[in-house]
């Protein structure tokens, strides 16, 4: 699972460059379960992206890392929600992208993604881009 997860993470941030990321957004929000057993727990699908997005070639942002786990989650029949968030970081804003299934972060920690406020309409928001 972890080569399909890099795969998808490379896939996800290859595409990013030439088409809008609310058309990406749609793409890992509203993708149909290939495995609508659940065949896969979603927290070996978070390890596996995880582990994928850490590896030694390429590196990746959260936003592809987000994007890829939504979209394999929602490929094993979860309910996965992509969030954006920012959060004020000295004179600055810092952004996050993280998923969440049943209000619970995957892949990150709760503690983590807490920090930040995420966008209240992000599909609505995302249209403007």
């Amino acid at each position: 699972m972890i080569r399909y997860a890099l795969l998808n993470l490379i896939l996800v941030r290859l595409t990013l460059r030439w088409v809008s990321i609310s058309r990406v957004y749609h793409y890992a929000q509203h993708g149909r379960a290939r495995h609508p057993r659940k065949a896969e727990s979603p927290d070996a699908i978070g390890q596996a992206v995880v582990r994928a997005a850490n590896n030694r070639l390429v590196s990746f942002s959260c936003l592809p890392r987000a994007l890829t786990l939504a979209r394999m989650l929602r490929q094993n029949g979860y309910d996965a929600v992509l969030h954006i968030g920012v959060r004020k970081q000295a004179a600055c804003l810092a952004a996050h992208a993280w998923v969440t299934l049943d209000g619970v972060p995957i892949g990150d920690s709760a503690e983590f993604v807490a920090q930040f406020q995420p966008f209240a309409d992000l599909e609505a928001g995302l249209e403007w881009v």
